[in-house]
């Protein structure tokens, strides 16, 4: 009996892959023995508003091989528009599940960008937890580094230009066959290197991981006003429906 259930979420022109923390780590897995170079996003609320604005960004997410929800607003667009239910793929996960498969596999990681010295420390915070692991850090996105290193996975603290410097990395690097799977985590190596506190279990069940970084971290006020942004064009699609 064949599922009807669609295997892909569309939220304001962005495809979400309904699938889970486990079958993301398989999935980027067989990319890396696959080889060729791909970009998985992690996408959020904020990333959704950005590229509302960004004809560039939105056209980069749209080239991803791989688009995961990471942000409780993107579950509840999903059952506010009866698209069925998504699974949330949190960044600090995703990248420690991705630190254990490099550490089984022998695969080297690649930390990049952030403020100086926290890629540094969020990699010796996962050696610490996989000592088997291969990596190195680098607080600027130095192509050549890159290069050089060849990582199986990539992963930056980049921001919104995050997802388009990879983009670019990734052009450059096909030119040279150079294998690479590469991702903007944010705030992850901040919770890494315990710049950042990671939000109590009760914070992140009830989806309030927003309201936690709002309380530690005051000047996010500006970047949690595209929450409001996000729920205002949800609403304003869904009354356009006749």
């Amino acid at each position: 009996m064949t599922s009807n259930i669609k295997k892909k979420v569309k939220i304001l022109g962005i495809d979400f892959v309904r699938v889970g923390l486990g079958e993301t780590v398989k999935k980027i897995g067989k990319m890396i023995e696959k080889g060729g170079c791909y970009q998985v996003g992690t996408i959020n609320p904020e990333y959704v508003v950005k590229a509302q604005d960004s004809k560039q960004l939105m056209r980069v997410i749209a080239k991803m091989d791989l688009v995961v929800p990471d942000g409780i607003g993107i579950i509840l667009a999903a059952k506010m528009k009866k698209l069925g239910r998504l699974e949330r793929i949190r960044g600090g996960d995703l990248v420690e599940e991705l630190a254990k498969l490099c550490a089984k596999k022998g695969y080297k990681i690649g930390l990049v960008g952030g403020e100086r010295g926290i890629a540094a420390k969020a990699l010796k915070a996962l050696k610490k937890k996989f000592p088997s692991l291969l990596g190195f850090a680098d607080s600027e996105p130095r192509v050549k580094r890159i290069e050089k290193e060849k990582p199986q996975i990539l992963l930056t603290a980049l921001s919104f230009k995050g997802p388009i410097w990879i983009d670019q990395l990734l052009t450059k690097l096909k030119r040279k066959k150079i294998s690479l799977v590469a991702l903007e985590v944010r705030g992850a190596f901040n919770y890494l290197a315990g710049k950042a506190m990671r939000p109590l279990q009760i914070i992140q069940k009830m989806g309030l991981e927003w309201l936690w970084r709002l309380f530690w971290e005051p000047w996010r006020i500006k970047r949690q006003m595209s929450l409001l942004k996000f729920l205002f064009l949800l609403f304003r699609l869904n009354s356009k429906k006749p």
